[in-house]
Order: C-alpha cells, then sequence, then structure tokens
C-alpha cells in the first residue's frame, strides 16, 4: 500500500524525486499470549515507522484469517501456537 503525502515529486536525478512518497507497511501480530501481544503493540512507535498495525491474532485459525483479509506486509508471530 502506497500513501502519498505532500505534492508530486518536482526534481529528478536524486532523492527529492522521492519526497512526500511513503509507503506503509502493514503489520499484524499473532500470539496466544495476549500480554505479549499487547507488550509489542505498547512498545513500538507504529506512526514514527510508517506502520499500521492492522490486528493481533490470539490463535493459528484468527493469524490466518487476518492474513487473508488484511494481507500483512509483516507478520510478528510467536512459534508455537494453538489452532
Amino acid at each position: 500500500m502506497i500513501r502519498i503525502e505532500g505534492a508530486w515529486p518536482v526534481t529528478s536525478g536524486n532523492m527529492e524525486h522521492w519526497k512526500g512518497w511513503r509507503t506503509v507497511l502493514k503489520i499484524l501480530i499473532a500470539d496466544d499470549e495476549d500480554r505479549v501481544c499487547r507488550l509489542i503493540e505498547k512498545l513500538i512507535d507504529w506512526e514514527h515507522l510508517d506502520v499500521s498495525l492492522v490486528a493481533t491474532a490470539a490463535n493459528g485459525i484468527e493469524e490466518l484469517e487476518f492474513i487473508k483479509k488484511y494481507e500483512p506486509d509483516i507478520v510478528i508471530t510467536d512459534i508455537r501456537m494453538p489452532g
């Protein structure tokens, strides 16, 4: 997903060409321990990183449903989870 902020690029041949263009990554957190999900959610300044936290999943089935629904760029997941 690409979000455009500001005006169209006005110069070319250098990084100024891309000024105003930002890619927002979608993140999904999955862990069967709710406190771990909340901790990860609270510890990271998602907005500062241009990241959108789309969902948190409590089990593997829910995680798969959210992956299909939101198509996240990054999934932070527990190695072993029920479901």
